[in-house]
């Protein structure tokens, strides 16, 4: 598959209340141990935002919201990965609960995303493949409101992706 950033999708007109979604993806990276961020796919902007990547051979998959009186993040990562080898992903965001799955086999899970009404409210466009308009991607515990700003085109990934789906609810 050959993305470009351009062909972002608008997710739900102005704002998304995001609840619950899941993603579904096929991929093979050609160099996992890079320590910038490898989009998979991402999707909001400056304020809230979810996103799953490879970075220092291990997957990602954040979710933050700053819209409010104060920060909330969540990350789940995997165990270690390889380069050039084929994995599938999944990753699911239920109401305050992030799980991820790598291969079949749940790898990472964390509850209660302190937001009281567990929604992410987010503006902008998907990027798959790279960066769509402008995203913050929390990894390590850093605070969304200091996390880098990246835009259009940035933090592409090396490799293949294939079958990617997403599902809101």
């Amino acid at each position: 598959l050959t993305v470009s950033p351009q062909s972002g999708e608008k997710i739900g007109g102005t704002a998304a209340n995001v609840f619950s979604q899941s993603f579904s993806v096929w991929f093979k990276a050609k160099n996992v141990a890079h320590t910038e961020p490898q989009i998979i796919w991402e999707v909001g902007g400056n304020t809230a935002a979810q996103a799953a990547f490879v970075s220092r051979s291990m997957l990602y998959y954040t979710s933050y919201d700053n819209s409010g009186d104060q920060a909330n993040e969540q990350e789940v990562v995997s165990s270690s990965i390889t380069s050039s080898k084929w994995y599938h992903a999944a990753g699911v965001y239920a109401k305050g609960t992030s799980s991820l799955w790598l291969d079949g086999r749940r790898v990472d899970y964390k509850e209660n995303y302190s937001k009281n009404s567990y929604a992410l409210t987010y503006t902008g466009r998907m990027g798959v493949g790279a960066c769509y308009n402008d995203i913050r991607l929390v990894s390590n515990n850093e605070n969304p409101y200091s996390a880098t700003t990246y835009d259009t085109g940035q933090l592409p990934f090396t490799g293949s992706i294939d079958e990617f789906r997403i599902y809101y609810g």
